[in-house]
């Protein structure tokens, strides 16, 4: 696709719309004392915000109505990842129990393998859809469990979005191109007040409708009706994202300066005890080394990525 404004437009009002109702949001997550006080087993060192996700799930579908062609593919991934927002949205304002949350995912991941999402990984069916329903829920997931930093669950998901969508773009795949494009410019809108210091937190119904979001456009590796595919390392940390807090959930427990919480509750260790990296080490210089590391992976090729929409 050759350069064009029109290219920057989904990036360009998706930014604006973020950096415009974050502050908003914020004020009212203030007001009606939707804050994060702050804990021994986190990293903020005053009250902040929490809700953000509001103002990124509201600059997405507004500008996607504009600027991305409306295909069942396309509303699809927007329904189903709403229902995650509201999901982490109720979770936030009620703090529903883990298992409630569990059962959300499961639906939303049900709705989205029932219009076609298929791991054609093995012979059978029905495992390919439990794989895809495992694989969405487990993404979502990690995003989760990586927002416990300022900036770094934003970040990584900026940089996913980018590098995602320009392989889409050599491909031709364009509507999930300028999905993507749009979703990464509210996320930077939102990261301008998420980073370190940060003023306001995305919540569970930001890091669910990020994490859920993006594992649906990035799933779609390689479509056998158009004989296109993704670039192979576009969407190749997914399983490296997953993979980490896989290892910290098995570790979990067996780590002397790990504190004892379950793995569902917040804290300082669900990224940084399976990195290597220490308890004292800052959060800031901790969060830009992920971005790079990243961003580094990004260019990484996974070897399991023909992942199929097909038709039901």
């Amino acid at each position: 696709m050759p350069f064009s404004p029109r290219t920057l437009l989904p990036i360009a009002a998706s930014f604006v719309l973020a950096l415009v109702l974050t502050p908003v949001v914020r004020m009212l997550a203030r007001r009606y004392g939707a804050v994060a006080t702050p804990k021994t087993d986190r990293w903020h060192k005053r009250p902040t915000a929490m809700l953000g996700g509001i103002a990124i799930w509201l600059a997405v579908p507004l500008q996607h109505r504009v600027f991305v062609p409306h295909t069942t593919y396309f509303w699809v991934i927007l329904r189903a990842s709403s229902f995650l927002f509201l999901v982490g949205l109720v979770d936030d304002i009620f703090h529903i129990k883990p298992y409630q949350k569990l059962i959300g995912q499961i639906l939303g991941a049900a709705y989205v393998v029932y219009y076609g999402l298929s791991l054609p990984w093995s012979g059978s069916a029905l495992l390919n859809m439990a794989l895809a329903i495992f694989w969405l829920i487990g993404i979502t997931n990690a995003i989760n469990l990586l927002d416990n930093m300022d900036g770094l669950a934003s970040g990584i998901a900026v940089i996913a979005a980018g590098f995602l969508a320009v392989g889409f773009i050599d491909t031709g795949q364009l509507v999930e191109a300028y999905m993507l494009m749009a979703f990464g410019g509210a996320l930077l809108g939102f990261l301008v007040y998420n980073s370190n210091p940060a003023s306001i937190f995305m919540g569970d119904c930001g890091s669910m409708f990020v994490g859920f979001f993006s594992c649906e456009l990035r799933t779609r590796k390689y479509d056998r009706r158009s004989n296109t595919q993704s670039p192979p390392g576009a969407g190749g940390s997914d399983p490296c994202t997953l993979h980490t807090n896989l290892r910290h959930s098995v570790r979990y427990g067996h780590c002397g300066s790990c504190p004892a919480v379950p793995l569902h509750q917040g804290g300082r260790d669900h990224y940084l005890s399976s990195s290597g990296c220490s308890g004292n080490v800052r959060a800031t210089r901790s969060d830009d080394a992920l971005w790079i590391c990243r961003a580094l992976r990004s260019h990484r090729p996974y070897s399991c990525s023909e992942l199929d929409w097909m038709s039901v």
